[in-house]
């Protein structure tokens, strides 16, 4: 990259210093926040020429300064309400907010507003600072400063110190220098071990070396050569180059602001919004489980269905709130509810948002994310006992620790199991990380780790009773069938697994069937205790139909033909023929018997061809089996009922 100016957040060159605060600047227009950022760092945060001729912040601007061990990057946002979505999108993220009120207006709209969101998102740690100190006498200012502190009493700002400065004649900058580094001190150091998170909040091009998007690391760390995703739409790249505060490095980490070269990507493939993340760690999702908070200040009660800009990160976002727990949500009230949104986009548990009114524009509330992957759940319903339910899940959810937030995850999935990218997406951990948390609790009997290169995750609970109606399952059908030597594996896993991928769904079943109670032969599940009633005349009877049929293929005999050329009498072949039907060994379809594995290698063939042939019709499909109209159409018929393919006109889509 050399000495290009990847990242126009200028700065001077330094070496990596120990620790990284974030501050941002909040307050009405015309307050002096840029004026301040310029006297603090010696660099105007304001870049843009409508900017620097009308004399009001319109977009993000970025400084940064250094103190010994500390270094500070700032985000100086617009005041004005017209440019609040460009606010929101630089304040997520900050560890430290100067508060302006100048003293010669006091407290105005976007003071209490931007108040509002600094603490709905959490903010940790703040300055109140009174500009403008050489427009106002000392009876003045007095007034202004027990004003403001009225306006932060209750809040995070409460007790914070306040420092009257002029970036005019630097009255009390000295002053203001001294407690902004000794709050700096005070900020917790972000987590360099979860997965690397950027919300992008700019992009650009330089020649030579291509597209760069800069944004607040808010999470983990990013080296030279990192594969990350941009998130919504998926896309890969790498990290060509970084930039920290205009300076070159091999690494940025959490509570930086960052520059980052991507490989291969056009500036109109990004934008603000986006999100850049280590690859494979973040699924996107339309829909989210959240503690939301309404504003005292609120004009209306939120009702369900009700449509909202929601920010998160850089990105502003349409969507519909359904209320879990309550019919409507009061001003100053918390509930439970689920966010539908109008495109996707990458959360984590515990991530803050904004939401404001869809028209006109005004913040209403806030809150933190319970579960970024939840499934859809139905609004409010006094008297529903599922209502109930699932908002005592989400507060159990919502208190629970990391660990037993993936261990409910888990439980919350049964049988279908969970992947631990998937876990990860949820959290936003680092894999390592998560792979230890997930080793403690298979090894403190919590958990199970089940598969081979992408195994999944039950938990114990779940894996027991599954057992339990396996068992119950094998059991019933030796009640049903006490001739038969067993029950067929496919029928028992449909039976016992019916909503889950065949992969993993395989890989599940043969874990349960490793129990003591259970005997596994070829084809077949039975009871270890079944004492089976079948007579060895039986047996050799079932072995011929069985070998004929397989032989036959998907062209077998009428019965009368096949018990014929098995040399079976035809009551006891008759009998045998249902019991090997109901139990799934074979398969009636019209008037013939087929062999169960010439049916499922038809489905086979059939799903592996539907990427190049999604569709087929008679014509195609006696091709393909070299099968006449008299097997052919019963199949298809019977394939449209078991939901392998699906109807529409000659020809049938391949599901």
């Amino acid at each position: 990259m050399g000495a290009a100016p990847m990242d126009p957040d200028r700065s001077s060159d330094r070496e990596p210093l120990v620790h990284r605060v974030i501050v941002g600047t909040a307050g009405h227009i015309d307050h002096g926040k840029t004026a301040l950022v310029r006297e603090l760092t010696g660099t105007d945060p304001d870049r843009l020429k409508e900017e620097k001729e009308r004399g009001i912040t319109i977009d993000l601007g970025f400084a940064s300064v250094s103190s010994g061990d500390i270094q500070l990057g700032f985000v100086d946002v617009p005041g004005h309400e017209r440019f609040i979505k460009n606010m929101l999108a630089g304040v997520h993220g900050i560890d430290l907010v100067l508060f302006v009120v100048a003293a010669d207006e006091s407290v105005m709209p976007q003071t209490r507003e931007h108040l509002d969101i600094c603490k709905l998102l959490r903010v940790p740690s703040g300055l109140v600072v009174l500009t403008k100190r050489d427009l106002v006498n000392d009876e003045l200012l007095d007034l202004v400063e027990c004003e403001v502190r009225d306006l932060v009493a209750g809040t995070f700002l409460q007790g914070a110190p306040v420092v009257a400065v002029s970036a005019k004649t630097g009255a009390g900058m000295d002053s203001l220098r001294h407690e902004l580094f000794s709050a700096a001190r005070g900020i917790r150091e972000r987590d360099c071990g979860a997965a690397a998170r950027m919300p992008v909040d700019r992009i650009f091009t330089i020649r030579g070396f291509g597209t760069v998007v800069t944004g607040t690391l808010t999470s983990g760390m990013i080296s030279i050569g990192d594969p990350l995703e941009v998130l919504p739409s998926g896309l890969r790249t790498s990290a060509r180059g970084l930039q920290v505060h205009g300076r070159s490095v091999q690494r940025a980490r959490a509570g930086e602001r960052t520059a980052v070269n991507l490989q291969n990507v056009a500036v109109h493939e990004i934008t603000r919004g986006d999100l850049l993340a280590a690859a494979e760690r973040f699924e996107p999702t339309s829909m989210l489980d959240v503690r939301l908070h309404l504003l005292e200040s609120a004009p209306q009660p939120l009702e369900s269905r009700a449509r909202v800009r929601l920010h998160h990160g850089s990105a502003e976002l349409l969507a519909r709130i359904v209320l879990l727990d309550r019919p409507l949500l009061g001003p100053g009230e918390d509930g439970l509810a689920q966010f539908r949104l109008e495109r996707p986009a990458a959360f984590a548990a515990g991530d803050r948002f904004i939401i404001r009114r869809y028209s006109p524009q005004v913040t209403i509330g806030g809150g933190e994310v319970i579960d970024p992957l939840p499934e859809k759940h139905r609004a409010y319903s006094p008297g529903r006992a599922e209502a109930e339910e699932l908002a005592v899940a989400l507060r159990e959810l919502e208190a629970a620790t990391t660990e037993g937030r993936l261990l409910w995850w888990v439980e919350a999935c049964g049988a279908r199991g969970y992947s631990a990218r998937s876990l990860g997406a949820r959290t936003g951990m680092e894999g390592r990380r998560l792979g230890e948390i997930l080793s403690a609790l298979c090894a403190g009997g919590k958990a199970i780790e089940i598969g081979g290169w992408a195994p999944h995750y039950y938990s114990i609970k779940v894996i027991d009773e599954l057992r339990g109606r396996l068992v119950e399952t094998v059991a019933k059908y030796h009640e049903e069938a006490p001739q038969m030597t067993g029950m067929s594996r496919e029928e028992l896993r449909r039976r016992l697994l019916p909503r889950t991928g065949d992969e993993q769904s395989l890989e599940l079943f043969n874990h349960l069937c490793f129990h003591p109670d259970v005997v596994t032969l070829r084809d077949t599940v039975s009871l270890a205790r079944h004492a089976t009633s079948l007579h060895q005349k039986d047996a050799v009877m079932e072995a011929r139909i069985l070998d004929l049929l397989r032989r036959e293929g998907l062209q077998p005999p009428l019965p009368g033909d096949l018990l014929a050329g098995a040399g079976i009498e035809a009551e006891p072949g008759a009998r045998l023929l249902g019991s090997l039907s109901k139990a799934g060994r074979i398969v009636r379809i019209a008037d013939h018997y087929f062999s169960r594995e010439a049916v499922d290698e038809l489905i086979e063939r059939l799903r592996l061809g539907k990427a190049t042939e999604p569709t087929i019709n008679v014509g195609r499909f006696k091709s393909l089996t070299g099968l006449s109209r008299k097997f052919a159409i019963p199949l298809l018929e019977y394939l449209d009922r078991i939901r392998v393919t699906e109807r529409v006109g000659d020809d049938r889509t391949i599901l």
